[in-house]
């Protein structure tokens, strides 16, 4: 009986719309917003002694934590000059522990964080250089725009809402979804190219 409806993606309406039947023009889309930085509070690469990869999201299958677990072993061994720093919520440290008991000799190059807020967050987007999250499902993703907001290129999956934040090729890259092949790729990708990192 509503007049008028409001969402944040046009993925997000097409589901309700599919699930509820409702027509499209009900709803009016309103992206969700995130604050735009100053040019001091950004930070430049040269000013970066290695790679740094972030990832920000809960510790769960369907932010994509597997995924990037799984193809952090094989970047490490064509890459070694990159740091992945994972900032999130671990219940009990499962994933922290799986993976330190499976690659101990990685565990000065993969940094567990635990949830960071507030500054704590904005200082981790700010210093990355680059930003992945293989999420299964988003029916927006702030988390892509936050890293954008710091002139940081994403990577993420080309399913729900996250085509509308990223732009493939043009502000980041756009996986398939459950495609490690095609993660591994546009990693190596952005970490061997710095003047595409830049463009982004």
């Amino acid at each position: 009986k509503c007049p008028n409806l409001v969402t944040h993606t046009i993925a997000h309406r097409d589901n309700i719309c599919t699930d509820y039947k409702l027509p499209g023009e009900k709803f009016t889309i309103i992206p969700l917003s995130v604050r735009i930085p100053a040019e001091d509070e950004l930070s430049h690469e040269n000013n970066q002694s290695q790679a740094k990869v972030l990832f920000v999201g809960r510790f769960e299958e369907r932010k994509g934590i597997d995924i990037l677990l799984s193809l952090i072993p094989r970047i490490l061994d064509q890459e070694t000059d990159v740091e992945f720093r994972l900032v999130g919520l671990d219940l009990n440290k499962c994933y922290e522990k799986k993976f330190i008991s499976e690659f101990p000799q990685l565990s000065d190059k993969v940094h567990f964080l635990g949830e960071k807020r507030g500054e704590e967050l904005e200082q981790e987007y700010k210093n990355c250089t680059l930003f992945i999250a293989p999420s299964r499902y988003e029916s927006f993703g702030l988390i892509y725009a936050e890293a954008m907001s710091f002139g940081k290129p994403a990577i993420g999956t080309r399913i729900g809402g996250i085509p509308e934040v990223i732009e493939d090729q043009i502000s980041g890259l756009l996986c398939n979804n459950e495609n490690t092949e095609e993660f591994f790729d546009a990693l190596l990708r952005l970490l061997r190219d710095k003047n595409l990192r830049k463009k982004m």
